[in-house]
């Protein structure tokens, strides 16, 4: 768990946000804040939509369909990255039957 030694108080935002667990965190660790989560998938922005709204976060946090930081507008207290770690030619590879998830 982030245990801040700092307050944020304005926002913060989750780049690659995928399904919302990072964005979540943050918002559960730092209460006052709006976050705002970008991911480029529209499958993944509707799960962290619903995780957030399922964890209580629905009003505190906003999910932006988008490539990286193009919706961002500034300021924010933090700014946190989650970027894909895995190259798209290895993700068959990896996977068990040959077959992506």
């Amino acid at each position: 768990m982030l245990t801040p030694t700092w307050r944020a108080h304005g926002a913060c935002s989750i780049l690659a946000s995928a399904q919302g667990p990072f964005l979540g965190a943050l918002l559960q660790s730092l209460p006052e804040p709006f976050g705002v989560g970008v991911d480029i998938s529209a499958a993944a922005c509707a799960i962290a939509r619903n995780n957030l709204a399922a964890n209580g976060f629905a009003e505190r946090s906003q999910i932006v369909c988008a490539n990286w930081t193009a919706p961002l507008r500034g300021p924010y207290d933090i700014i946190v990255s989650n970027p894909p770690y895995i190259r798209g030619g290895d993700i068959v590879a990896l996977c068990a039957g040959g077959a992506p998830p």
